[in-house]
């Protein structure tokens, strides 16, 4: 049977028409998260691990199945043997066919489970030969190692835990490439924006340029004047040339998460705006962290596993003591078929009896408990260990969202200050009182005024993604649901 493929849920997301990749059409953040979680390759493949681990599931609970057995044979003896009421040996030419078959099954609380109909022909070549047939139960109960479900279902359960460990390794995985895409968004959509802001201060730089050409050859300004604006447009050149690149490489990088074949005009992103954004307290979002983060999940999951590995092992220290008994009904005759119809006589069997087995040393189970015992211990820690790790790990994502929030306000007020020291440079440059050096670096000051403005926005953004994937609210945010 073909496997069928997680589904994953998307509630809130822009269920969109699909990219066609020209550079007319503009990106949205959901569609781009939307196409990698339709096609993004990795992730395809990761959705094929629980449905993996599934199948041990399947395997583990076989061994509860029922059995059906069958077995059939054929013997011959010759030679010399004792014979009671005859002195010394006598010799032996026998030869004897058997068939039998049956269903066996065993329970979960220890119990095995037997019935069997057999038939039996000895010394085939004597026509006085009697047929036997028998029909028998047999049931064997484990007393003290192998007895009760909580011990013979642990494998079925570790099983049950690395299916669910799968599913958070699943979520996890989700959830980075969630991350992944929206913070590559918005390093593309800065990249984009800056690419304008350098067109735009190449086109400042230019004219600034003209105008000073214009002045030098009127005689109203010097002809060294002239260098410190050609140098201030090929600088704006060569940084427009290398923002260019930079948002084509961040451009291959966020198709490829997409799962789309690289074009060479991508879709352009949108401009990174302010979100209006509610940040829970810290302590809310160090609890929430502490609860839903797919690596606290799989680590809780684990610790189960563990004590299961630990009773599982604890109960191999017993000693192996099991109850059996059978009853069986035979029938004997010198045909085939007649010896079948006399097994309504009163021909019976019946044992009952206790089964004892113990190594001397049992080296091998006290290793394998101890083992256990250890490996627990280290789980325990492990998570004790990284309950710290997600509290610090939160707690610095939220400072980092606070000093970007900041870096928002204070870009904003350098940004309308260095346009008013422009625009001063510029009314004196006009009235003769300053250079076109002068002029230029004011330019260059506003020009990294607008960038910061825009990555400030941008690191924002980043910072609030990776708080939700710190927190392991991202995917709950964005209406995204794994299903299986």
């Amino acid at each position: 049977m073909t496997p069928r493929p997680l589904i994953i849920a998307l509630c809130g997301l822009l269920l969109a028409t699909p990219l066609t990749g020209t550079a007319a059409q503009e990106l949205s953040l959901e569609e781009a998260v939307l196409m990698s979680l339709r096609s993004n390759r990795e992730l395809r493949m990761q959705q094929l691990q629980p449905q993996l681990r599934q199948t041990f599931e399947e395997v583990e609970q076989s061994l509860f199945d029922a059995r059906l057995f069958a077995e059939a044979g054929y013997g011959a003896e010759q030679g010399q043997t004792l014979s009671p009421g005859v002195a010394g040996l006598v010799e032996s030419d026998t030869s004897q066919w058997y068939l039998q078959g049956g269903l066996r099954q065993e329970f979960a609380t220890g119990t095995t489970f037997e019935a069997i109909l057999s038939h039996n022909q000895r010394d085939i070549d004597n026509p006085d030969n009697l047929h036997q047939w028998r029909a028998g139960i047999g049931i064997n109960q484990a007393l003290l190692q192998g007895r009760g479900s909580q011990v013979n279902l642990v494998r079925v359960e570790q099983a049950r835990l690395d299916t669910d460990i799968s599913r958070n390794e699943l979520r996890g995985y989700t959830q980075a490439l969630v991350a992944n895409v929206e913070s590559l968004y918005w390093e593309y959509a800065l990249a984009s924006r800056q690419v304008e802001i350098y067109e735009q201060s190449l086109e400042v730089a230019r004219v600034q340029l003209r105008q000073t050409t214009d002045r030098v050859e009127v005689g109203a300004m010097a002809r060294t004047e002239l260098a410190a604006a050609k140098a201030e447009v090929a600088r704006r050149q060569q940084e427009l040339i290398d923002a260019r690149s930079r948002m084509r490489v961040l451009a291959t990088d966020l198709t490829r998460l997409m799962g789309l074949e690289h074009t060479a005009e991508p879709p352009l992103p949108q401009q990174p705006t302010l979100p209006a954004v509610y940040l829970d307290t810290l302590e809310e979002h160090i609890t929430f962290g502490l609860q839903q983060r797919p690596e606290i999940r799989e680590a809780r999951l684990r610790q189960q596993r563990g004590e299961l590995e630990v009773t599982r092992t604890r109960n191999g220290l017993l000693p192996r003591l099991d109850l059996f008994v059978t009853l069986g009904k035979s029938g004997y005759a010198d045909s085939f078929g007649s010896a079948l119809d006399e097994m309504g006589g009163d021909d019976y069997d019946a044992t009952i009896g206790l089964r004892l087995s113990y190594p001397l040393e049992n080296r091998s189970s006290s290793a394998q408990h101890r083992a256990a015992t250890i490996s627990q211990h280290q789980v325990d820690l492990s998570l004790e260990n990284l309950n710290q790790l997600v509290a610090a790990d939160v707690r610095k994502a939220y400072l980092e969202v606070d000093r970007s929030r900041e870096q928002i306000e204070a870009s904003a007020a350098t940004l309308e200050l260095q346009e008013e020291v422009l625009r001063a440079e510029m009314e004196k440059f006009e009235a003769g009182t300053s250079t076109a050096l002068l002029v230029a670096q004011a330019q260059r000051d506003l020009l990294a005024a607008r960038i910061q403005q825009a990555r400030s926005i941008a690191d924002y953004r980043r910072a609030l993604v990776e708080l939700y994937r710190l927190d392991g609210s991202l995917l709950q945010r964005r209406g995204i649901e794994l299903e299986t």
